[in-house]
């Protein structure tokens, strides 16, 4: 569950569900797989102004450079069904980055991520580079706690988009293994 304020008609609440199956390939390599759910409601009434699913396959590597550091690249394909249908989409995501193992339970990552989004039921493209610092924390084999911050620059083929932004915040992850 995310909330964003200070945005002014722009506040809204955010709630994220989603599942997947993560696996490795061989020891460098892994694809993941998987749904999720984004609804999107506003702050003042409550009404719910997106339903998102979205279906994502991910193919990624892992590269020891050095004892404790790690070069990480990917590519993810995923394709957005909406509500309201004109932000359907699909979108290409490619990403490098580097981390740095601090101890057995914090990481410290330095990532670039670059993303084509292609709205199928409007004419619009979207395209952004984003940068981002962070430092992860394991607290248990279950969960995570993850701080960030960096920026983002890009463009739109819709005028009002603005994707030039500086990008702050918290995550915690609580991972449920199946079998």
């Amino acid at each position: 569950v995310l909330r964003y304020a200070g945005n002014g008609e722009f506040d809204y609440r955010q709630l994220d569900l989603s599942v997947g199956v993560y696996h490795w390939l061989s020891h460098r390599a892994y694809l993941d797989v998987n749904w999720r759910n984004q609804q999107f409601f506003a702050e003042n009434g409550g009404d719910r102004f997106l339903d998102d699913h979205q279906l994502r396959a991910s193919l990624g590597r892992n590269d020891t450079l050095l004892p404790n550091l790690t070069l990480n690249s990917g590519y993810t394909l995923q394709s957005s069904w909406s509500n309201p249908e004109e932000r359907s989409r699909l979108t290409h995501r490619f990403n490098l980055g580097l981390s740095h193992a601090l101890s057995e339970q914090a990481e410290a990552s330095l990532s670039y991520q670059m993303s084509l989004i292609d709205f199928t039921q409007q004419d619009r493209y979207d395209s952004y580079h984003q940068l981002l610092a962070q430092l992860q924390f394991n607290l248990s084999e279950e969960t995570r706690l993850t701080l960030f911050g960096g920026g983002r620059l890009g463009d739109s083929s819709h005028s009002l988009i603005d994707f030039d932004t500086t990008l702050l915040g918290v995550s915690r992850v609580l991972n449920l293994s199946l079998f």
